[in-house]
């Protein structure tokens, strides 16, 4: 475990308990079609008939331009109303649960550690149809956190036959409270009501506060301390994401975990 390696690696310094405490604000993207990679939690897609991987899709008529798509991949959901020429599709939901509130404690030698990742903020990406028909470039989309109506996004296209605008931020929310959250992106209406819409859905980027406090004299020696765990954190992460046996000979750095400072 990274926390054991990291205590053990500095338990040479002779520490009393003074307490000291930095936090390091974290940005961690996730893909439509990979798991968190900090938790391993997976974005919900219902129905599942209705969503698209859009990669492999054969029979979508967005025809998005991979290389600008985070991952070079996305979902796409087409909702039917009833008065559309097709079996109504029903809302279509994606749903993802973040953040969280976890305490990590321990003690090695004369150092004592803790440390929490506390939510912040969300922001959610699409790529948007500017068409009118085939596809159908209509939007809307409403915004839940913890069952709680919290937005909408919806937008008319000008009617650009064949063209996308990419990386529209159609969410966000920066005022969250500490603690576990459920969010969902509905496309569409309850009662197959409104008009053909469609979600092309990208990726997300969540934020926490990961917290460290200590107890020991040298607070130059902590700082130092800190800075190098977010590096070895921050490469841990990234790994979760990779094979681990290819991570370390990657020439770029993680672009899905990436500290503030």
């Amino acid at each position: 475990m990274i926390l054991p390696t990291l205590l053990l690696a500095i338990s040479w310094l002779h520490l009393s308990f003074i307490t000291t405490a930095e936090a390091v604000l974290v940005n961690v993207t996730v893909d439509d079609s990979l798991p968190d990679p900090l938790t391993g939690r997976p974005i919900t897609y219902l129905p599942t008939d209705a969503w698209k991987d859009g990669v492999l899709c054969t029979d979508c008529t967005a025809t998005v331009d991979g290389g600008s798509m985070f991952d070079r991949t996305w979902h796409d959901g087409t909702y039917f109303p009833a008065n559309s020429n097709l079996p109504p599709t029903g809302p279509l939901n994606a749903t993802f649960s973040f953040n969280g509130e976890i305490i990590l404690s321990a003690f090695y030698f004369r150092l004592l550690m803790s440390s929490r990742y506390i939510g912040t903020a969300i922001y959610v990406f699409c790529a948007i149809s500017l068409s009118i028909t085939s596809p159908t470039g209509y939007s809307n989309m409403t915004f839940y956190i913890d069952n709680e109506l919290v937005g909408q996004f919806e937008r008319v296209p000008p009617g650009f036959q064949g063209a996308y605008q990419y990386n529209v931020s159609v969410y966000s929310n920066t005022t969250l409270p500490a603690g576990e959250h459920a969010f969902m992106l509905q496309n569409g209406q309850f009662g197959n009501v409104g008009n053909k819409s469609l979600t092309l859905f990208d990726y997300l980027v969540y934020s926490f506060n990961f917290q460290f406090s200590f107890g020991h004299t040298d607070t130059y020696l902590v700082i130092q301390f800190i800075h190098c765990a977010k590096g070895i954190f921050t490469s841990w992460c990234y790994c979760r994401r990779r094979d681990w046996r290819n991570c370390w000979n990657s020439d770029l750095m993680p672009t899905n975990m990436v500290p503030q400072a």
